[in-house]
């Protein structure tokens, strides 16, 4: 069953009570802040998820306030692999992009003037019992191959702490879907749709679509 979380979390604190595995103190090496940074309590402990660069690549490091810990998962596009202080702990591989022939132009979203695009696909696989960190940074890093600035936090947020639970314990990777739309007003600017969706590889459950827009913009 699709599993989805309204909008309105993405402005609220998440508390939740989750077993996480143990957290590595990191030194800040290559960290060049982007200042988006955002904090949330997770298990009695604050967490501080701060977007940066590692060696030139996004990446997201995670620091435990409350343990006084530091870890950091970035995503090396040059091999598909995603990495958690260092070490490599999942990998990416894009399976098929589908780009909308002219035929295909109405949109299953018509009624609010979305114009269908294309989709691509992913399959990504992570390590035996990976922490939910390790598997919200593979899922961030797919989702931001499509969607400019997708961080592991939002993956956090929209799948949630739960859900992420069970996808580290029980499956050791899966398939992204996602679509993209975009809809030009009459002014010329265009606004861009992207809905994305993790599908487990046994069960075939669904998590999402969760739903991102960018900035209506002239291009």
């Amino acid at each position: 069953m699709a599993k989805k979380i309204t909008s309105i979390a993405l402005a609220m604190v998440l508390i939740i009570t989750c077993s996480l595995g143990a957290t590595t103190a990191l030194a800040a090496e290559s960290n060049d802040n982007t200042g988006q940074n955002e904090t949330i309590v997770i298990d009695g402990s604050v967490y501080e998820f701060e977007d940066a660069y590692w060696n030139g690549m996004p990446a997201t490091y995670i620091n435990n306030l409350t343990e006084n810990t530091r870890d950091v998962v970035y995503y090396d596009e040059a091999n598909g692999s995603v990495y958690w202080n260092g070490e490599p702990m999942a990998y990416i591989e894009k399976v098929s992009t589908t780009v909308a022939e002219p035929e295909d132009g109405i949109s299953p979203l018509a009624a609010e003037h979305w114009t269908y695009k294309g989709k691509s696909s992913f399959k990504v696989t992570w390590a035996h019992k990976a922490t939910v960190f390790v598997v919200a940074g593979a899922i961030s890093a797919v989702v931001s191959t499509v969607i400019p600035g997708y961080t592991a936090l939002k993956v956090v947020l929209a799948i949630g702490l739960k859900g992420l639970k069970e996808l580290a314990n029980a499956a050791v990777g899966g398939t992204v879907e996602i679509e993209e739309y975009y809809h030009i007003y009459t002014d010329g600017r265009i606004q861009y749709r992207w809905d994305w969706t993790f599908i487990a590889p046994t069960t075939g459950e669904r998590y999402g679509p969760f739903t991102s827009y960018s900035d209506a913009d002239f291009s």
